[in-house]
């Protein structure tokens, strides 16, 4: 699919939670799989760091991956979006993820450690930024 400022998106890809692990994302990538979607939340089973070391080990050209990934509750706020950001791209092993979601508004009883310090509204604006830069392609 494209989006709506030119971006293609790949219809079939790969949900990188419940389980889901670096072998997993490996051959899943030498399968032609070309859109991964994962997020930061270890505690609901993703593994940002197993995707970004089966990427790695694939071979595929970072171009050809279309990498999804998501704020937890927890880092909303500005700042908190950034370095979560920061955090990301860094366990995935790029310089740029393809899309960047929120993903949920809020923290609730047993799903976040800690308080965000900020809004999904300032972590909007954070990402706005971040798209503006080219650190992200869509939002």
């Amino acid at each position: 699919a494209t989006l709506s400022h030119g971006l293609r998106l790949p219809l079939v890809g790969l949900g990188c939670a419940s389980g889901v692990r670096h072998n997993h994302v490996y051959y899943a990538l030498n399968a032609g799989y070309r859109h991964l979607d994962t997020a930061q939340s270890y505690t609901w089973g993703y593994h940002e760091d197993e995707v970004g070391d089966a990427m790695r080990d694939a071979g595929t050209e970072r171009e050809q991956i279309f990498v999804q990934s998501k704020i937890h509750p927890e880092d909303l706020g500005y700042d908190a979006t950034l370095k979560a950001f920061d955090q990301s791209l860094a366990r995935l092993h790029v310089s740029y993820l393809d899309s960047m979601l929120i993903h949920k508004p809020r923290c609730w009883q047993g799903a976040c450690r800690k308080e965000p310090e900020g809004t999904w509204q300032e972590s909007w604006r954070a990402l706005e930024g971040l798209f503006d830069e080219g650190k992200v392609r869509s939002i």
